[in-house]
């Protein structure tokens, strides 16, 4: 059975029952035991228990019953009233210290409908019987064993213990109401157990001189845990205050005497599982007093204690030495205060005392009992009258279970507001916070965030609607507490906008496009679009389109998002159906994370780590592996596919320092800038061995494949000629190109070929290596295509030690050797290209084995391989690709010189980096002169650090003409100089004339500011007599997001954070969306929709009540002071007010005139040219405003004609909001 109805719920409890007797608030029973917080049970195998939903327990103890029907006689005597459940002041809450049970006769929820309202929702009245699922190991139950009564509780017959179909794990009961769904904390259950071995004993015999201290303690694996105590003689210890037992399992014997001595034994109970076991002996025996002086020694551990509160502990303080030791006790708040003295713990008969030789007991202990306790035990040295003393520490915390101090409100919310649930709570430690939705937990990203302990939810969705706990865990218990959330729409809604379709621009740009929503007035005001990542945590960002088209950019390379589109009129319509899309990608921002490893002098072992998803932006194809030996300017290059992690690159020379990095590439690319990329230097080892075989010369054939063994390879190999060493063997291995090695495959030293069979069509490598008896030598690498027609013809002729020398900035020297046979006619074809995002590749050839390439940009990165022709049809296979970069050049000329005059004898000058720098700019140098037709060379100069773009030119004569030059310069040189620009300071006269001077440009100041003052009052006066004359057609506020409107384009940069880059804590999205109630001018650029603030725009004037959803736009035909002397008017009544608002629609006419019952609360000066059209009469606007607390609204215009039509219906706007105002014109 499944789930269960049932007559009524109260959330949420814990109970206590049995059907033997249990003493008041006993959590222990028979044959169960449960944790005080009721979130743990464990019961004797063969009996039945009752689990109550959020804790409880009643058990069946007669084992060998079989009834578990609704009707059985032993069914539990649950509490039939209210369970603690309330609302608007104070929510439905529970705590586990709580003593009533979930199955109760009512479901006791409170909604807030209004302040102070509440609404109890009864099963009986509404025909309606919640419904009760339990879950096993997240599991729905739904066996005959296991039932589930009337009253919600699971009825397990006959425990059991097994490893498949057992009933040990967890249990979670869920509570369907028509509202929604609550749940509580898991419940785990355990069959009783004990081990049949301690786990500690003492394990020696124990001798103690008479009057010495004695301390046993014995461990036992137990579930639950086990009553443990001590026996001597197998009898119960003598009840005297010598023998202390401060915890389980732990015997103190102060004093110890002769007739103590004797065979001791731990005795081990666990009741629930009906179990005992007893240890082995152990042999106390007690010998003469000592008479010397004896050191100090702690018998008892130092160890943390946790208890709850309310609690009693000991605290173990246990302590040899002769003399007898005295202790005492010294507290404070926290050990590491070196600031705090440490206080004596004073004595209290029934709240603290010492127990034994020095343990100290608090009864009942508080929080404000936590902290630092320090025992000290001291005793002297009567030989030389020397005080001595020890102490230890014991750190106490005290357990509160958790309470929920602010719990969450019910509340009906209209659509797209913004919903925060409180849950503000106390305890210690500090409890968590778990927020569950219809007994759900759900992720907290996107549009829902949590700030502290309040849940935050923006831009409300009627899919909100649930019941919402807040379940609160701490070491010491749980608690929790829920409220009703309602999202109210109603028939004026938009429908949500439909066919959303994304197209991804490039890796941070995608056009948004979808179709039209339906609006029942026939009008969609605005949509906007809210995006968020998928596969992270952060917020919902959102932007507003007047289009059905947005532009979204600055978004994150290579990430997946999903979006919704939204659509506006009034109100707010449910967002559309989730768009998911992946952005593209791009080149990677960093390198991976790179180690070293030189497996002999002339191997190393290179390995790297992938790069993180944010630093990737693409999945990673390729890796490029470079080396050089240090302060070379040619690195040698191999790259790898992007599921290989290491390489090894052989043939360097011992002894010598080494730089590597390793670059990853997306589809995009590698990253940029490589030039600037740091290296990793190694050196290598230096090489001991001399007797090692050099490299062979390593040359293929592809032999015809059969039927059966596929493709096959034969390699041949021969040592160079100038190898002294006679190889004991040679070492062969191969592999697919990006694949791992198979091999290696040790051959005879007089091998000279190897077969390879079973190839696919495809490269590979092939690695040879002769080896001595001192060990490996140099090894070389092959690489051969196994189809050559589908990769050009096959030539055994290669191309190795390819080397290349920077000769200028512009050119480079290449040159390489050739193994196998070379015939006269054979050339040598070389590729190159620039390492740009947009690499063009160029070649050249050479009859000869060197070349000189030219026309290569300065202090740039190229790549370049070489291959051996027979004829233009013959070819081999390109040689490893080489990378260097060409050496820097002079660099252009700066940009953008500026200077102005600091002081009489000082000048500023500024400029831009050159456009072209051919290197890296590592200073700048400044000229300057009074006479012009020097050469450069005689001019005085100034030398400027290359990150700096400025300086200040001093000791300058005033009244002179300057001539100021730049350049830049890097290795290579000084670049070309600016133009010469000139430069006079004008004098600066003594002291005396100098003040008057000033005050006299102090005084032109002065006026010249007071005219500009004077301008612009004129303007405002102008603007304001016209303004008077415009047309009161209202404009709104909106937001076009990243879309296009009039040509212009703006990003979520600009919009973050107003939109959703701010805290949600700060961001108070709207009660409704109020400047939707207006209509949006074609001309109009949007900015952010969300807005409480007051808007002023060309004249407009929205005025937005902070407790009402009536927002009314209006002419600014009155001054500043009237304004606010009307907005204090306004705001100052509490009462109810009613208006009667003319809206004038856009035009002016010189003869218009304003009729009927046009009310002015105020301005009462009638004369106000309101600028009406010739044949516009506006009568009586009704308007009818509404509360944030579910009061009506409606806008009545049936007899409007558009922006030049006429208004003929009357009515009232009103609003009973306490802090609303109605403003008229």
């Amino acid at each position: 059975m499944a789930s269960a109805g049932l007559h009524g719920v109260a959330l949420l409890a814990l109970a206590c029952c049995c059907s033997c007797s249990c003493p008041p608030g006993s959590v222990w029973c028979g044959s169960w035991q449960q944790s005080e917080d009721g979130r743990t049970v464990w019961a004797r195998r063969g009996t039945s228990v009752v689990l109550m939903c959020g804790g409880g327990v009643y058990v069946n103890s007669s084992s060998n019953s079989n009834n578990s029907n609704s009707n059985n006689k032993n069914a539990p005597n649950v509490h039939q009233g209210f369970a603690t459940a309330t609302t608007a002041g104070s929510p439905s809450s529970y705590s586990s210290s709580s003593t009533m049970s979930l199955s109760s006769s009512l479901l006791s929820l409170k909604l807030q409908q209004q302040q102070q309202q509440h609404l109890w929702l009864r099963s009986s009245e509404m025909n309606y019987l919640p419904m009760v699922t339990w879950l096993h190991n997240r599991q729905v139950i739904s066996d005959d064993r296991r039932i589930i009564t009337p009253l919600g509780h699971l009825n397990i017959t006959r425990v059991q213990r097994k490893s498949r179909g057992g009933d040990v794990g967890e249990y979670q009961c869920f509570i369907t109401t028509h509202q929604g769904v609550l749940t509580a904390p898991p419940t785990t259950l355990y069959v009783a157990s004990l081990s049949r071995n301690f786990e500690m004993i003492p394990k020696h015999n124990v001798t103690v001189r008479e009057g010495g201290p004695v301390r046993l303690s014995c461990q036992i694996d137990s579930k639950p845990q086990a009553n443990l105590s001590w026996t001597r003689e197998h009898q119960p210890l003598p009840q005297n205050n010598r023998y202390t037992e401060p915890k389980a399992g732990v015997l103190q014997i102060d004093g110890a005497l002769r007739t103590d001595a004797g065979i001791y034994r731990c005795q081990a109970d666990n009741q629930v599982a009906g179990k005992s076991r007893h240890s082995s002996g152990i042999q106390v025996q007690v010998s003469d007093s000592q008479g010397f002086y004896a050191p100090l020694f702690f018998l008892s551990p130092t160890e943390a204690i946790q208890m709850r509160v309310g609690q009693d502990v000991t605290l173990e303080c246990f302590a040899s030495g002769y003399p007898k030791p005295s202790i005492t006790w010294a507290y404070k708040a926290n050990a590491s205060d070196v600031h705090t003295e440490w206080k004596a713990v004073k004595l209290e008969p029934g709240k603290v005392e010492i127990s034994g030789q020095g343990n100290l007991v608090l009864y009942s202990i508080g929080v404000k009992q936590g902290g630092s306790y320090q025992c000290t035990a001291a005793n002297t040295n009567l030989a030389n009258n020397q005080r001595a003393n020890i102490s230890q520490v014991i750190e106490v915390s005290v357990l509160v279970p958790p309470v929920i101090l602010d719990p969450p409100q019910s509340k009906v919310i209209r659509i797209a507001e913004t919903l925060r649930l409180n849950c503000t709570v106390g305890g210690n430690p500090k409890p968590r916070v778990t927020w569950y939705k219809n007994g759900e937990p759900f992720l907290i990203s996107g549009r829902i965030r949590q700030i502290d302990n309040q849940l935050v939810y923006s831009n409300s969705i009627t899919s909100d609607t649930g019941l919402y706990q807040c379940i609160v865990t701490n070491a010491a218990g749980y608690s929790m507490a829920w409220g009703h959330i309602y999202i109210n729409s109603s028939k004026q809604n938009p429908d949500p906008p439909r066919d959303v379709e994304v197209k991804v621009l490039s890796s941070t740009d995608v056009l948004v496009q979808w179709k039209p929503a339906y609006s029942p007035s026939g009008v969609v005001q605005a949509y906007s679009i809210h995006f968020v990542e998928s596969d992270g945590n952060e917020q919902e960002q959102q932007v507003v389109s007047q289009n059905t088209s947005c532009v979204l950019d600055m978004l994150k390379p290579h990430t997946n998002y999903s979006i919704q589109v939204r659509a506006y009129n009034e109100q707010a319509s449910d967002p559309s159906e989730t768009k998911m899309f992946t952005t593209g990608e791009d080149v990677p921002t960093s390198m991976p994370q790179v180690t070293l490893n030189a497996t002999s002098p002339t191997t190393l072992l290179v390995k790297w780590k992938k790069l993180k998803p944010e630093e990737a932006r693409g999945t990673i194809t390729h890796y490029k592996i470079q080396w050089q030996r240090l302060n070379y300017h040619v690195y040698k290059v191999h790259e790898e596919s992007g599921d290989v992690q290491e390489f090894l690159i052989t043939n360097l020379h011992p002894g010598k320092k080494y730089e590597v990095r390793v670059l990853a590439r997306t589809g995009v690319g590698y990253p940029r800038e490589e030039s600037n990329l740091p290296w990793m230097t190694i050196r290598m080892p230096k090489s001991n061995r001399k007797d090692l075989p050099l490299a062979p010369v390593v040359t293929s054939t592809i032999i015809t494949p059969n039927q059966t063994k596929g493709v096959m390879l034969r390699v041949e190999w021969e040592l160079p000629e100038d190898n002294k060493v006679e190889p004991d063997g040679f070492l062969l291995k191969y592999r697919r190109e990006g694949e791992l090695w198979t091999g290696p495959f040790n051959l005879p030293h007089s091998s000279e070929s190897y077969t390879i069979s079973d190839l696919a069509l495809d490269w590979y490598e092939v690695q040879v290596k002769g080896f001595s008896k001192d060990g490996n030598g140099a090894a070389t690498i092959h690489k051969v295509h196994t189809a050559p027609q589908l990769v050009g013809p096959n030539v055994a002729a290669t191309v190795e030690k390819l080397e290349i020398d920077p000769k200028s900035p512009t050119s480079v020297h290449l040159s390489w050797k050739t193994l196998g046979h070379r015939s006269s006619e054979s050339y040598f074809y070389i590729r190159y290209k620039r390492m740009d995002p947009t690499p063009q590749e160029s070649h050249v050839t050479s009859k000869t084995e060197e070349v000189t390439i030219t026309g290569l940009k300065p202090f740039s990165v190229y790549q370049f391989s070489v291959r051996i022709h027979t004829s233009e049809n013959k070819y081999g296979s390109f040689s490893p690709p080489i990378e260097t970069t060409t050496l820097e050049d002079v660099p252009s000329v700066p940009l953008n010189v500026e200077h102005h005059p600091v002081d009489a004898s000082t000048i500023s000058l500024s400029w831009e980096p050159p456009d072209t720098p051919n290197g890296e700019v590592d200073r700048y140098m400044v000229y300057y002169t009074r006479n012009a037709s020097l050469p450069v060379s005689q001019w005085l100069s100034k030398e400027v650090d290359g990150e700096i773009q400025s300086t200040k030119l001093s000791g300058l004569v005033s009244n002179t003409n300057y001539w100021l030059r730049v350049c830049g310069c890097t290795s290579a040189g000084c670049g070309t100089l600016t133009e010469p620009l000139s430069s006079k300071i004008s004098a600066i006269l003594d002291e005396g004339p100098g003040e008057h001077s000033t005050k006299q440009l102090y005084l032109i100041f002065g006026l010249i500011g007071s005219l500009l003052l004077l301008l612009i009052l004129a303007l405002i006066v102008i603007y304001v007599i016209k303004i008077r004359h415009l047309s009161s057609q209202p404009r709104v506020l909106a937001c076009n997001g990243n879309g296009h409107i009039n040509g212009k384009r703006s990003g979520p940069s600009a919009l973050r954070s107003q939109s959703g880059g701010g805290p949600v804590g700060e961001s108070h999205e709207m009660e409704a969306y109020v400047p939707m109630l207006t209509r949006i001018p074609p001309d109009f650029v949007s900015a952010p929709l969300d807005t409480k603030t007051l808007i002023q725009e060309e004249g407009q004037r929205l005025v937005e009540q902070p407790q009402a959803s009536c927002c009314i736009t209006e002419p600014d035909t009155s001054t500043g002071d009237q304004l606010a002397q009307e907005e204090e008017d306004e705001q100052g009544s509490g009462q109810e007010q009613h208006c009667e608002a003319t809206v004038t629609p856009l035009g002016r006419s010189n003869n218009a005139s304003l009729q009927n019952n046009q009310s002015y609360n105020h301005h009462n000066d009638s004369s106000h040219d309101w600028g009406v059209n010739d044949s516009t009469q506006v009568t009586n606007l009704s308007l009818t405003g509404s509360t944030g607390e579910g009061e009506s609204i409606s806008l009545g215009l049936p007899g409007g004609r558009g922006s030049m039509g006429g208004l003929q219906d009357t009515g009232t706007l009103s609003s009973r909001a306490p802090s609303a105002a109605a403003v008229t014109r």
